[in-house]
């Protein structure tokens, strides 16, 4: 347990801890940085006030299916929405942990910020119309 509260605690990457409704139970800095919010604004929040709209049934079917163990993991990339209203992109780790009956418990999220690797996407793409 020590050990894994220094690594969540020091991690570069965003990380986070869900309970069984998606809500988030915690998470650490680079994820609190990511959103601009804080632990206590997160602890209020679900994934779904979070994540930008178009990416929104995506996240829930996915979710859906971890919570009925058809799927333990998954990577995706998304869309989330920070505080101050700006798209922040982010390739998404999720992985599924289910009690000892194989109920759903909660998830632990890894969140990596490729925000700067769309954009430069997105400027490449439009040099090349040009």
């Amino acid at each position: 347990e020590e050990r894994f509260r220094t690594i969540f605690e020091s991690a570069p990457i965003g990380m986070v801890i869900t309970g069984a409704e998606r809500q988030i139970v915690d998470s650490n800095q680079a994820f609190q940085d990511l959103v601009g919010y804080t632990q206590a604004e997160l602890a209020t929040m679900t994934f779904a006030d979070i994540t930008h709209p178009d990416d929104m049934a995506k996240s829930q079917e996915i979710s859906r299916n971890l919570r009925a163990g058809g799927q333990r993991h998954y990577t995706i990339e998304k869309r989330y929405l920070h505080k101050s209203g700006r798209i922040v992109w982010a390739v998404t780790s999720t992985f599924a942990l289910y009690d000892s009956h194989g109920a759903y418990k909660n998830a632990v999220i890894l969140i990596t910020d490729i925000s700067e690797r769309i954009q430069a996407e997105a400027a490449l793409r439009q040099s090349e119309e040009r």
